[in-house]
């Protein structure tokens, strides 16, 4: 989950090119990359630029290089509420986004020198697409075929099989009613739905204290990393819920993740917590933002099991090298007891170098409870080849 844009002085009228009458939907592919979904877009004059297609985005987000590269300087500065603190980006008007073919006028952009600068894997990340565009639109997410479509409003019925809900706005982002049962307690609360955010639950620090008291939460573990777009350093708790509802559609084990956020969007009062893109991808998504509904239709991925981390060391990449350095251990886990420390460079895993494995394969690698697996790392200026034994960290 990035960012939940509030900004006050600003709004953007955007004007799409097209018919009045209703036209065939646009078909966007896109590649879902930790559970992330990417697609290549065009922002003014330049092309092939990878975004972050994501629906808890309150205004779309370009990172520095590109603000740079478009001569986008001294903009209009403005407050940016991440997940866990706030930054201060600039804003620009009107400029133009094409996204499958249509194209978006009078678009305003935010700029942050920081938000781009992620702690996990990802690609090459040039912005991320936010609520003022994907509000112009009926929006299909297909996940099981990985492609998107763009409806426009007029003549538009959802005719599909799925459960439909009714959502609310907060902060530019859907939120719909979701209970967590613990200790045959049943706990209700709303839940944004962010696409942008690699995981499965995240509750917010209000709510979380709520439930940390339950009997029910037993297996679990702490970490503290950077999050959000304000790249805040924040204590988290990961553990599982036994019973997860939504609508008709029932979870049960759910990896959840509980945040300690002091400030930023996941302290607000607001709202509850975040369904992030490891539930959202068991569905095949309808979002209707004129009718303010969502539908959601199971796929083929909705029975498959939740993963875990198996490892326990947090990452970060450095992009001008590609080098991935440990930036945190997790006590007791497997990484911990193998002796692996912050600042550990990973060279190969399994004898391939990591310049060869991509996000999707180390992730994979990584959530393999019982497996064993042979690193070969750099610490300090010392080559070091460690066997480790994977296991679920909860």
């Amino acid at each position: 989950m990035k960012q939940l844009a509030i900004i006050l002085l600003l709004s953007s009228q955007i004007n799409c090119n097209g018919n009045t009458q209703r036209s065939e939907p646009t078909r966007i592919p896109f590649r879902l990359i930790g559970d992330i979904i990417y697609i290549q877009i065009s922002v003014n004059n330049e092309d092939s630029l990878n975004f972050i297609f994501d629906t808890g985005a309150g205004m779309t987000l370009i990172g520095k290089p590109l603000g740079d590269r478009l001569g986008l300087y001294n903009g209009i500065l403005a407050n940016n509420s991440g997940a866990a603190g706030n930054s201060t980006v600039e804003t620009f008007r009107n400029n133009k986004i094409t996204i499958g073919g249509k194209m978006i006028n009078n678009v305003v952009l935010m700029k942050d020198a920081s938000a781009l600068n992620s702690t996990v894997l990802r690609e090459n990340l040039d912005g991320i697409i936010g609520y003022d565009i994907l509000s112009e639109f009926v929006v299909k997410i297909d996940y099981q075929n990985s492609f998107l479509e763009l409806q426009e409003f007029r003549g538009y019925t959802y005719s599909g099989g799925g459960q439909q809900f009714r959502f609310r706005l907060t902060h530019n982002v859907p939120n719909i009613p979701m209970s967590l049962t613990l200790n045959h307690t049943k706990y209700t609360g709303n839940f944004l739905v962010d696409s942008g955010a690699a995981a499965n639950l995240v509750l917010t620090t209000p709510f979380a204290k709520q439930i940390t008291t339950s009997p029910s939460i037993k297996d679990s573990y702490s970490l503290s990393t950077k999050i959000g777009t304000s790249q805040t350093k924040t204590g988290l708790m990961i553990t599982r819920i036994p019973l997860v509802e939504l609508g008709i559609y029932r979870f049960t084990h759910t990896p959840v993740v509980l945040s300690q956020a002091k400030s930023g969007v996941l302290a607000m009062n607001s709202f509850h917590g975040v369904i992030g893109n490891s539930i959202l991808k068991r569905f095949d998504l309808v979002l209707d933002y004129k009718r303010k509904t969502i539908a959601m239709e199971k796929n083929d991925l909705f029975d498959s099991e939740f993963e875990v981390d198996c490892l326990g060391a947090i990452f970060k990449k450095d992009v001008s090298n590609g080098k991935l350095i440990i930036s945190g251990v997790i006590e007791n886990s497997p990484a911990k007891l193998s002796g692996l420390a912050a600042g550990d460079e990973i060279m190969e895993i399994e004898g391939v170098p990591i310049s060869k494995i991509d996000s999707n394969q180390l992730r994979k690698i990584l959530r393999s409870d019982g497996d064993i697996i042979q690193l070969k790392i750099k610490h300090d200026k010392t080559i070091i080849e460690k066997t480790i034994l994977l296991e679920a960290l909860i």
